[in-house]
């Protein structure tokens, strides 16, 4: 049986901290929508380790790991799958996992990663993908555990089960948690515990991680090393290479890293990242820095470089979706670009023609 919390706090884990990308999907650093449902799955223990596939794929489970409902159903765990069955792979579907009946957390490109938004006009259902609903097969919740719980109040028509399926818990959770001993007798403006109330050790909240190869900084407040020596003076503040990672869950940090210059172990909350200053964005000439948003009236791809003609594909950004970006860029007789940060590199997307250096059509609009 798999674990519902745990493929949730997979995703969790890398919320904001990784980017999308379909040719660089398999991490550490980014996946897709469908590579990323696939090792939160893992996670939870219901593939096992090594699986992978796409979203097309996902269909392959259906009757079997995942059982259809309807939309109206859905709740913390279930998953969606938006395109058509058997020709949804690449560009033309995704998904991802409920976090409640409206709420999605799901690795998107217009987020450039992994992100929680509404379930409406996310799925794919915007562009009128058909969107398919899943409840996993054996899936149990360990529910959330802490000093503060979470509570809810009980509203009219509720009842102690309809609330239990609304946070992913059981009744006989929600029992012991209230000390209710007739499941039938709730009343409305009852204010109840949905989650695990007792206590629980902190945990580390530093979760930062640096890949091999980074540049980090010792901070000057570094005392020990994570294995317990004494940090002399005369190496703090100093740049280092990231060389290994390993977890630890010690002090404040979850993450201790392997310095190769020293051959020795830090933890996470005494290196700081040394950055890299991009270049300019109006280094290649004809670009102009500017940030703002646009918003799609058609879909249109977004490319690896600012061409018709070379470069390849990245995505395809659905009509309605809305790309931030950081530079523009208007051909005498062609296109007018935009372009997108997205790491080290940029995402190139063109939002209408041009002709004499002027636009003459748009295919989205902008705003700041």
């Amino acid at each position: 049986m798999g674990d519902i919390n745990k493929m949730i706090q997979w995703f969790e884990s890398r919320k904001g901290k990784v980017t999308y990308s379909m040719s660089s999907r398999l991490g550490p650093n980014s996946y897709d929508c469908s590579s990323a449902v696939y090792f939160a799955l893992i996670q939870g223990g219901f593939l096992p380790k090594g699986t992978m596939g796409n979203t097309d794929s996902l269909y392959n489970y259906e009757g079997k790991l995942l059982q259809p409902i309807s939309r109206s159903a859905t709740r913390r765990g279930d998953i969606f799958v938006a395109g058509a069955k058997h020709a949804s792979a690449g560009s033309n579907g995704h998904t991802g996992v409920f976090l409640d009946n409206s709420t999605i957390i799901h690795c998107t490109y217009p987020k450039n990663g992994i992100a929680v938004t509404p379930a409406q006009g996310w799925m794919g259902d915007y562009s009128g993908l058909p969107v398919y609903y899943y409840r996993l097969k054996g899936g149990t919740t360990t529910p959330p555990t802490g000093g503060n719980a979470k509570t809810y109040t009980v509203k009219s028509g509720d009842t102690l089960r309809t609330i239990a399926t609304k946070f992913g818990v059981t009744v006989a959770q929600l029992q012991t948690w209230n000390n209710i001993t007739n499941p039938n007798l709730i009343t409305v403006g009852q204010v109840l515990k949905v989650s695990n109330p007792t206590p629980s050790k902190p945990k580390p909240s530093n979760n930062t991680r640096f890949p091999k190869g980074t540049k980090v900084k010792m901070t000057g407040k570094a005392t020990r090393y994570q294995t317990g020596e004494k940090i002399p003076n005369d190496v703090k503040t100093k740049t280092y290479t990231v060389a290994e990672e390993k977890k630890v869950n010690q002090s404040n940090s979850v993450y201790a890293f392997k310095l190769k210059e020293l051959n020795k172990w830090l933890l996470a909350q005494d290196l700081t990242k040394v950055s890299v200053p991009k270049p300019p964005v109006t280094s290649d000439g004809d670009w102009k820095k500017e940030k703002g948003k646009f918003k799609l009236s058609a879909a249109i791809y977004l490319r690896t470089e600012a061409s018709t003609k070379g470069g390849t594909n990245i995505a395809l950004i659905q009509a309605g979706q809305v790309i931030d970006y950081v530079g523009i860029k208007t051909e005498k007789n062609g296109h007018i670009w935009i372009r997108q940060s997205r790491g080290k590199d940029y995402g190139y997307m063109a939002t209408g023609e041009s002709k004499n250096g002027k636009r003459i059509s748009s295919w989205g609009t902008f705003s700041k």
